[in-house]
């Protein structure tokens, strides 16, 4: 497989987003439900609601860690410092590796 850097960051934050998205969706249905089934329902299934709820924090927090965790497949340091969501860099700031080079062969893809 032929993967260039760039790719492998694209894949990692659109894993990233689809967390975010997830735990969004998962905060606001419960709230969504609510609303249209009326409050009756909501106090009959309140733990449910709660778990659904706790689980869409559960998704947000760990899209944003994980997020701000991806690394530089060269130099492993992280690329999301200062918040960068808008989209892969051209370069990495740190070690001045240009991100559209094929992955390095002793890159491990589980880390």
């Amino acid at each position: 497989m032929n993967e260039t850097m760039r790719e492998y960051l694209r894949r990692r934050q659109r894993l990233n987003l689809a967390m975010l998205a997830i735990g969004l969706i998962l905060v606001l249905v419960p709230v969504t439900v609510a609303v249209m089934l009326g409050r009756e329902q909501l106090r009959e299934h309140r733990e449910t609601y709660l778990l659904i709820r706790l689980a869409g924090i559960a998704f947000l927090v760990g899209g944003s860690v994980l997020g701000s965790r991806i690394k530089c497949p060269k130099c492993q340091k992280p690329l999301a410092a200062g918040g960068r969501w808008s989209g892969v860099p051209a370069f990495c700031p740190n070690c001045g590796a240009n991100l559209d080079q094929p992955m390095p062969q002793n890159q491990n893809p589980i880390s």
